[in-house]
C-alpha cells in the first residue's frame, strides 16, 4: 500500500497522461521519420518504375513535363529522369535530362522540381 492519500495518487495519474503524447502525435511522428528514411534512402530502379509516365510539378503546382525514362546506374540506383517538357516548349520531341537527387517524391508519390517552367524551357534548348 502507498502512504499517498488516494487523491494525490489520481492526480498523479492524470498528470502523466497529459505528459504522454496523443497516438495522434505518435502516428505523425511516425509519418515524418519514415518519410525522412525515405528521402534518404536511395531509389532503385525496380521501386522508380511507377514513376514512368508520371508528371512532374514545380513548387507552384505548374506541370513542368512527364517523366519519360530513367537512368539507372550500375549499382541499381536511380541516378537520373528524362522529362518530356514538349508541351512547354510547344514540340513532342522537347527533352530534357534531370538528376534524381533534384526531384522531391512526396508522401503522396508527387513528383516536384523546384525549378520554374522558363528554367526548364532553358535547360531543353541548350541540348
Amino acid at each position: 500500500e502507498s502512504d499517498k492519500p488516494e487523491e494525490a495518487i489520481l492526480a498523479g495519474a492524470e498528470k502523466s497522461e497529459s505528459v504522454r503524447p496523443s497516438l495522434e502525435q505518435d502516428v505523425s511522428t511516425y509519418e515524418a521519420e519514415t518519410e525522412r528514411a525515405a528521402e534518404d534512402r536511395p531509389l532503385l530502379e525496380s521501386e522508380a518504375r511507377r514513376y514512368v509516365g508520371e508528371p512532374v510539378l514545380n513548387l507552384n503546382g505548374d506541370e513542368l513535363g512527364m517523366i519519360h525514362e530513367l537512368i539507372v546506374g550500375r549499382n541499381g540506383r536511380v541516378e537520373s529522369a528524362v522529362l518530356n517538357v514538349g508541351a512547354l516548349l510547344g514540340s513532342s520531341e522537347a527533352q530534357v535530362t534531370i538528376t534524381w537527387d533534384d526531384i522531391t517524391v512526396s508522401g503522396d508519390d508527387r513528383l516536384t522540381l523546384n525549378m520554374a517552367p522558363d528554367e526548364v524551357v532553358q535547360l531543353a534548348r541548350r541540348r
